[in-house]
């Protein structure tokens, strides 16, 4: 099976989603901000990839058929992990120890406080800085 990576992109997966938890492509179209159009297009495209069809279709609404339901299970894995995975990475602009502790001379103190730590702390405000006079012995 020749896969087209492409029509399972993540947007792809987040609009068939909806559809899924709303039963409806008109109230999923309103939520995405696509056109009913363009959320049948992706589905068409989804279950052309799979080699079958996803979706009982009625009149009032939509409903998973089984392999609709082994698609949605699976996609929803896929989802979650790349969710977690952008929290991950997220967190790796944060430094793993959020404090610092700062030796100083006693006449110094004053300007790094103003001209140095201050500032930082603005842009780092998860980071919290301690500062301590070094002794000059």
């Amino acid at each position: 099976m020749n896969i087209n990576h492409n029509v399972f992109k993540i947007s792809n997966l987040i609009a068939f989603h909806s559809i899924v938890d709303h039963g409806s492509f008109s109230l999923a179209a309103k939520l995405t901000q696509r056109s009913q159009g363009q959320l049948s297009q992706i589905v068409s495209t989804i279950e052309e990839a799979c080699g079958t069809g996803l979706f009982i279709r009625t009149s009032s609404g939509v409903q998973l058929n089984e392999q609709g339901h082994i698609f949605a299970q699976e996609s929803r894995k896929y989802l979650e992990s790349y969710n977690i995975f952008l929290k991950n990475i997220s967190n790796l602009s944060e430094p793993d120890d959020k404090s610092i502790v700062i030796y100083a001379p006693p006449g110094f103190i004053h300007y790094l406080s103003s001209h140095i730590i201050q500032p930082l702390s603005v842009k780092f405000p998860y980071i919290s800085v301690t500062m301590k006079k070094m002794s000059l012995r």
